[in-house]
């Protein structure tokens, strides 16, 4: 079955790569020619000389006030003004950094390249800028030399995601401003600070090194302002940020604090305004006197720079926007009613042509750029995602009836149908018809089986019908509701809280012995549950509620005792799984080590990481290699956990002690821990939004950013707790069974998450919410397919082992 599994992951793959695909809107930018009667002329003369960008990662729109930044605040009233700027989402630094300079909106998958690589960008506002003879510098996030690596006359980068810098990061940027204000011979220059989005990682908005962080940038933008200004250039300072920042820190994801920046103008006479951040590049070219980047589907803002531009100028200026929008499949019928207007003012100068012009060309602008966001963020391949929604709903079925152990042989349960499926819908994917028609098939005739089939099942599917198909199924069709799906943790919660809730009853009702000691356990238990979930505010709706994290920040006494609590936890729970006696110096060292290392001596990382990994090998060759897997990843959640949620891993391990001495049915046990891995995955502080993943513990030991130790240590953190859950079933039920039913959840959920995704492809949070879940669900099936890959080599080097020591005795 674990080749099912594999094949299921590759229709995983191939349905995000069909879901999420990499491509590019093609509008026509036409150059500055004639297609009219109009003078075009005016549009290639710059109303500025020099523009200075700055960038300030995680700059949400309500830290700009006098309060925190009263240099920029007073900037916006003297010769400027201050807009509201409009975010897409995702809210991760390369997607906004190409609507930043390209105009156009960036797809979803480029969350996944802000991680991975880069891609050189290949027409932007800079790009235009530079082929106009234009100069520019930068200094800042090396994703801007990944992305403009040709562009800039002199630069320097620094990494954006080693976020224990809060001020390296941002004293490197400054370094080079007073070597670029001495030298004045650039046109363009852009600073993109991140020591902010880094303590916003850490600690989050509301902790108290965020306002000196923003005095401290107040005081660079007022430096930088006054010098840039002495030699008499006309220049143009934008202050702005690539996102925002969420509540409960960090950012990724569409709450209001990610999605909504400032964008702070001083230079040009200006009105406040509400613009979205893909007009920022169109209203640069306009300010420079260049031409549009040829993907943009950005629009003017009127009150931006009808004080800066005269009104033929102005029109010239949206006759050429509407103009770069335009294409044979994507055309304005206003369009050449507003050009007739256009030459009215041209030769009447008449006010009231002016304002029809201009009302038509902002209309046209309006709806081209709506058709324009929703074809670039609507190219599915359809064929290809029914294709692989079909075979998961296939592979999901197999494992049913592996698991349930049918006597009812079906065909797609031989190795041959299986594979001849997969290559013929895969082969029919490019004729969706055919695609669809099979698919449909294959679907019906599954559950045609499964109606038909379920009476020769054994008894166990009584438990199966209960558990997976009343509770996981409602589950499962919750997925259809975006409001589920950001505060699904409340579904695990009461998941979770009834099953612990029906045990204490059946505790008191129907069980003859020990039932007080147990009832008062399990109340114990219902209530430490209750108090954990309020370690962390998920979801969307209350996360910037207060929560007892935000209470031991703030109080690091407290925390401190918290902490030891936890760690002593930590040890009684690690020595009663191994009991050898090595082990006992062995976890003590480590311990003592970890607490050092928590307060503030953090070069003993990596002796810990060191210890740690000797435990590891060394549970690859015992007999018990399950007890030392789990008390190996107690230690490494030890290390990358935050200091209040350490107490995580001995409840966990405590709550799988009390079910398990009352739930003695072999299928119930296993859902058990599966609800209880996954709602404290939630407890964690996990959520469906991006926003939720903890970039810091990536960081955990390390002086540098080193992407594959970043990565192993984010997904061990993020996943510490469910996988600790699964190793506790396996220590029990260690057989293929039981891997079986844990596949068997994960694929139903994506399942149906794929399915619904899909069918509300339409729907207006498709990219704030849905898209997101799927991401989420397709790594949760590959880090289940790495713990089986991983499970069985530990497995197999141990049984090589034993075997060889066995030898060498014999």
């Amino acid at each position: 079955m674990i080749s099912y599994y594999v094949l299921s992951i590759l229709s995983i793959l191939l349905y995000l790569y069909s879901f999420f695909p990499i491509a590019k809107i093609n509008t026509s930018s036409p150059s500055f020619h004639n297609q009219t009667n109009f003078n075009l002329t005016p549009l290639s003369e710059p109303t500025i000389d020099r523009l200075v960008l700055v960038v300030i990662d995680a700059l949400r729109y309500d830290f700009v006030n006098p309060e925190n930044m009263p240099y920029l605040s007073s900037l916006s009233k003297n010769n400027g003004c201050s807009s509201l700027v409009k975010v897409e989402s995702p809210t991760v630094t390369l997607p906004r950094i190409k609507a930043l300079t390209t105009g156009s909106v960036p797809q979803f998958i480029d969350v996944v390249l802000n991680l991975v690589r880069v891609d050189s960008v290949e027409d932007s506002f800079l790009h235009g800028a530079v082929k106009k003879g234009k100069k520019v510098v930068f200094y800042g996030d090396d994703t801007w030399l990944k992305a403009y690596s040709d562009l800039f006359l002199r630069s320097e980068g620094t990494s954006s995601f080693f976020v224990n810098d809060f001020s390296e990061v941002d004293d490197n940027v400054t370094r080079n401003v007073y070597n670029e204000i001495a030298l004045k011979d650039w046109d363009i220059m852009i600073l993109h600070y991140l020591g902010l989005d880094h303590i916003g990682h850490i600690y989050g908005p509301f902790h108290s090194l965020i306002q000196p962080k923003l005095q401290e940038m107040d005081l660079i933008i007022k430096t930088i302002h006054r010098n840039v200004n002495s030699d008499g250039k006309k220049v143009l300072f934008a202050v702005t940020g690539d996102h925002g920042m969420k509540d409960s820190g960090g950012h990724g994801g569409t709450t209001y604090s990610e999605t909504h920046v400032p964008l702070v103008l001083n230079g040009i006479e200006c009105e406040n305004d509400k613009i979205d951040q893909i007009d920022i590049p169109v209203i640069f070219s306009s300010l420079l006197g260049l031409e549009f980047p040829k993907n943009s589907i950005g629009k003017l803002s009127m009150n931006l720079l009808k004080k800066s531009l005269t009104k033929e100028k102005l029109l010239l200026f949206y006759y050429y926007n509407v103009l770069n929008l335009q294409n044979d499949n994507n055309l304005c019928p206003k369009f050449n009613k507003s050009i007739k207007y256009h030459q009215d003012f041209l030769k009447s100068n008449s006010n009231s042509s002016f304002i029809k012009s201009l009302k038509l060309y902002k209309s046209c602008l309006s709806d081209l750029n709506q058709k324009l966001i929703r074809k670039s963020i609507e190219q599915y391949d359809s064929g290809l995602i029914i294709s692989c929604s079909a075979l998961l709903f296939c592979f999901t079925s197999c494992f049913l009836y592996t698991f349930t152990q049918s006597t009812y042989k079906i065909k797609f349960k031989d190795s041959a149908v299986i594979y001849f499926v997969v290559m013929l819908t895969f082969l029919l994917q490019l004729n969706q018809f055919l695609s669809s028609l099979l698919c449909f098939l294959i679907i019906s005739t599954v559950i045609y089986q499964i109606i038909i089939g379920s009476k020769y099942l054994k008894l166990n599917i009584k438990t199966i019908v209960m558990i997976i198909f009343s509770l996981n199924i409602v589950h499962g069709v919750s997925m259809a509701s975006s409001s589920f799906i950001e505060e699904e943790h409340q579904t695990w919660y009461f998941y979770f809280s009834s099953l612990l809730l029906t045990i204490t009853i059946k505790s008191i009702f129907f069980d003859n012995k020990s039932s007080k000691y147990m009832f008062m356990t399990n109340v114990l238990m219902l209530i430490i549950f209750r108090v954990m979930r309020k370690l962390n505010q998920t979801g969307d709706k209350w996360s910037h509620l207060p929560d007892l994290g935000q209470f031991f920040k703030n109080n690091y006494d407290y925390l401190r005792l918290y902490y030891v609590i936890s760690l002593l936890l930590i040890f009684y729970c690690c020595k009663k799984i191994q009991k050898s006696k090595h082990y006992f110096t062995f976890l003590i060292l480590t311990l003592i080590f970890v607490l050092k290392f928590y307060l503030n001596n953090p070069d003993l990382g990596k002796l810990i990481w060191f210890l740690i990994i000797l435990n590891l090998i060394q549970s690859t060759t015992t007999k018990n290699c399950i007890e030392n897997l789990i008390t190996t990843f107690m230690l490494i959640s030890t290390l990358l956990l935050r200091p209040h949620n350490i107490v995580l891993p001995p409840m966990l391990i405590f709550l799988s002690t009390i079910i398990s001495k009352q739930l003695l049915s072999k299928e119930t046990f296993i859902i058990a821990h599966l609800w209880l891995g996954t709602a404290m995955y939630f407890v964690q502080g996990h959520s469906n939004s991006l926003a939720s993943i903890d970039i810091a513990s990536g960081f955990v030991s390390l002086n540098d950013y080193f992407p594959p130790i970043v990565t192993f240590q984010v997904l061990c953190h993020t996943y510490c707790l469910p996988i600790l859950s699964h190793l506790l079933v396996l220590r029990k039920f260690n057989d293929t069974s039981t891997w079986n039913l844990f596949i068997l959840q994960r694929l139903w959920i994506v399942t149906v998450t794929f399915f619904i995704a899909f069918v509300l492809r339409q729907h207006l949070f498709i990219w704030s919410v849905f898209a997101p879940k799927v991401l989420i669900e397709a790594s949760h099936n590959i880090i289940l397919l790495i713990e089986i890959f991983i499970h069985h080599l530990v497995l197999i080097l141990g049984s090589i082992f034993i075997h060889n020591k066995t030898s060498l005795k014999i």
